[in-house]
């Protein structure tokens, strides 16, 4: 009948993550240990939680690992990115941060399973969720999560952050690091002190200071003239500081150069003098590697052969060159975010557009073969090779469906060209049961729009999707149910449920479900409700995911009973 896909038991299924989400980046020889910071820290950490807020290249990231690797403390580490705006994405990725902190894989933690109701009650599960994972861990810990300004202010999972600090042990502390602010959801923890706050005034280097990092680069400190000038021209900026001292030759040369540059044309403009020196194949490793997710060097090697990969990075991470170590086998790295926009912003502008497209085609292809499906699609939409994005998305939309991972799929609805998506039944039946959890006549808008196109282009399979998903939508969100009526004609006269598959893959159980409910709510002497019955108790029963906003209509509030089968 229909295609089988791959079945997920629960939402929240554990993932094996690359470890460049859950290791700090390694310290390089030429990192500053400030005592000063330290003491805040130290300080702050026995007041509670902590949030340390500065701009890029303030050193963040290097302070929180540097203390935590001094202090000898027992760290779980976490960088969010884009993909844990998704809440069933973090639920998947989290548990593998806290990889060193047991004996247990995290795949074999004991933890509640994310079903799709769920989703209406995130809080409640959050912190059963969050009490359960940190009742495995023994010992006191520090839970570091950074990049914690790539959530947006209306994001759900900041709510999920706020009730994961509030359930962390009494005798574990959490870090979070952000080029913001706190936003909102913080603010009662703010209040009564749970949650410090460390500003990005206070992670400057002070004069002193500046002075002491000469000194690791060999520069006397007495050298008031350079001492000046580098306290000038970076204000104590750690990246500032990092680069100019890559050019303490010329340090005197360059007095009142640049006193109208702002932070980020100051790192290009000495990046760029630094970059220029590389030999032309180890630029095009650089920049190539920036367009990865991670710097992996066997891929890297895949991809870019005759060249000794691994040892450039190394050398890289070794001079603390914005590139940093995350694996003690030296074979994970990652950059920097400056040097990674500015290495990107050089791709752009110095590899043709058919070197980058096939580097990241071929990437996108090794990225599909270990089943990271959705670095695969972000590597191929930034290629601008639509077509082949479009085909995974396809490949793995289903799924996605099933888990309930709808902000992904609207994150690739909104990168797609509307007009490649409304020419393909498979992206409208997807980006239209995602949509409507959020915007519910915009998706059934988009449902209608694959209905119709299906049963044009002669698709039998998305033509009785769509047809069920725009039932399903209909019982959920409208009052006057007699628009299922010719929903309901339409499936009967393709389907009988005698011969209908019992399997159940997520889209048998989706049409079965939707003609079960339909009928008990316009056809309940319907001859064949019973065998409809009958055939969803086989597949396990009303799905709550298909009664996520019901309305209060008596006989829809009794359909919720038969997710007990």
């Amino acid at each position: 009948m229909l295609k089988s896909h791959p079945k997920s038991s629960k939402l929240s299924t554990s993932q094996t993550l690359c470890s460049a989400k859950i290791q700090p980046p390694g310290v390089g020889n030429r990192i500053f240990p400030c005592e000063r910071l330290f003491t805040q820290l130290k300080e702050s950490l026995t007041e509670g939680h902590l949030w340390i807020e500065a701009p890029p290249g303030a050193g963040k990231t290097m302070l929180a690992a540097e203390f935590l690797s001094q202090n000898s403390i027992q760290t779980a580490w976490y960088e969010l990115d884009s993909l844990d705006t998704d809440p069933v994405a973090f639920f998947s990725f989290f548990p593998q941060a806290f990889s060193s902190l047991s004996s247990i894989s995290p795949a074999a933690f004991s933890l509640p399973e994310l079903f799709p109701e769920d989703m209406l009650g995130l809080p409640n599960f959050s912190r059963s969720f969050f009490r359960q994972l940190f009742s495995q861990l023994p010992g006191r810990w520090v839970l570091v999560l950074d990049n914690c300004q790539v959530l947006p202010e209306d994001s759900p999972v900041l709510r999920l952050l706020v009730i994961c600090l509030e359930e962390l042990p009494v005798n574990c502390r959490a870090i979070l690091l952000s080029r913001t602010s706190s936003p909102p959801a913080f603010a009662r923890m703010k209040i009564s002190g749970l949650l410090q706050v460390l500003d990005p005034e206070t992670l400057s280097f002070t004069r002193n200071e500046i002075g002491e990092v000469m000194s690791l680069y060999g520069l006397d400190p007495q050298q008031e003239r350079s001492l000046d000038y580098l306290d000038k021209m970076t204000s104590g900026w750690a990246a500032g500081l990092t680069l100019l001292l890559r050019e303490c030759d010329k340090i005197p040369d360059f007095q009142d150069q640049f006193d109208i540059l702002k932070q980020q044309e100051l790192f290009d403009y000495f990046t760029e003098e630094i970059f220029s020196r590389f030999e032309e194949e180890e630029k095009k490793l650089l920049m190539l590697a920036s367009l990865l997710p991670e710097i992996n060097t066997a891929i890297l090697d895949q991809l870019h052969a005759g060249l000794l990969t691994r040892q450039c990075f190394i050398e890289l991470s070794r001079s603390n060159f914005f590139t940093y170590a995350l694996d003690s086998r030296d074979t994970l790295f990652q950059f920097h975010p400056l040097f990674k926009d500015f290495l990107r912003k050089k791709a752009d502008t110095s590899l043709s557009a058919a070197t980058l497209i096939s580097f990241q085609e071929q990437a996108a292809n090794i990225l599909t073969d270990e089943g990271r499906i959705e670095d695969a699609v972000d590597l191929l939409t930034r290629a601008g090779s639509l077509q082949k994005s479009m085909i995974l998305i396809k490949r793995v939309g289903s799924r996605l469906l099933e888990q309930g991972r709808f902000k992904t799929l609207l994150r690739w609805q909104q990168i797609l060209p509307l007009h490649l998506v409304e020419k393909d039944p498979w992206l409208l039946l997807f980006f239209g049961n995602a949509i409507i959890a959020f915007d519910p006549p915009r998706g059934i808008d988009a449902l209608k729009k694959c209905f119709a196109l299906s049963q044009e282009q002669g698709n039998d399979q998305t033509t009785l999707l769509a047809c069920s998903s725009l039932t399903n939508a209909i019982i959920n969100y409208f009052s006057d149910l007699s628009a299922l009526d010719p929903l309901l004609d339409f499936l009967e006269q393709q389907l009988n449920p005698e011969t209908f598959s019992e399997t159940d893959n997520f889209e048998n159980v989706s049409i079965a479900n939707s003609i079960f409910r339909a009928m008990v709510l316009r056809r309940p002497t319907h001859p064949d409700l019973d065998a409809w019955l009958q055939l969803v108790i086989k597949q396990g029963g009303m799905r709550p995911a298909l009664v996520t906003y019901p309305t209060f209509n008596r006989n829809v509030v009794l359909l919720s009973i038969f997710h007990a089968f």
